[in-house]
């Protein structure tokens, strides 16, 4: 079953006659956005499978001559997720530690001083208990991700580009096969 998934991808510095290019050409949505030196390009997606559609779009943004380093996890502490969810900190305390539940809360992906969470758990977490923050988009899975992240990291587009007498779709299809 298709879905819509919210992705952002961490990509090179992009210029901004680039990204005037890219909105002028309207093959698209996206979002440019920076953050702590990273350059973050946010899209949404329609795909039956998320990690296929997610190397098919970051495929396009290579022939579009952004270079994609990775896909974000988009990770949120508790801070993040009261802000989000408009209710204070203390209530999403009560959220992660309530051991009552029959749905618990997700638990954290990483450990840094705080908790972190994939916001795409949290999201589903708020969607199955009826919270009325939950947004209607799809995330990737903190699986899905490190999925995709592992398939990216195969595909050597210089190698690819070298074959000059390939179309854009021919070369994203023998690059879709390198990464499976």
């Amino acid at each position: 079953m298709e879905m819509y998934y919210d992705l952002t991808f961490v990509v090179d510095a992009i210029t901004d006659e680039l990204v005037d290019h890219m909105y002028d050409q309207g093959d698209f949505d996206f979002n440019i956005s920076g953050c702590g030196g990273l350059t973050l390009l946010s899209t949404t997606i329609h795909a039956d499978d998320p990690v296929h559609g997610a190397l098919q779009f970051a495929a396009t943004l290579q022939d579009h001559d952004v270079n994609v380093q990775r896909l974000d996890h988009g990770l949120a502490n508790q801070t993040v997720i009261a802000k989000l969810c408009g209710v204070t900190r203390q209530a999403v305390s009560l959220w992660v530690n309530n051991t009552d539940s029959d749905d618990p809360f997700p638990a954290p992906y990483t450990l840094v001083t705080d908790p972190l969470w994939a916001w795409g758990d949290v999201n589903e977490w708020l969607k199955r208990t009826g919270k009325s923050c939950a947004e209607d988009a799809c995330y990737l899975t903190p699986f899905q991700i490190d999925q995709f992240n592992t398939q990216w990291a195969k595909i050597d587009f210089s190698l690819l580009r070298l074959q000059a007498d390939q179309t854009p779709d021919q070369l994203e299809v023998q690059a879709l096969k390198i990464a499976a």
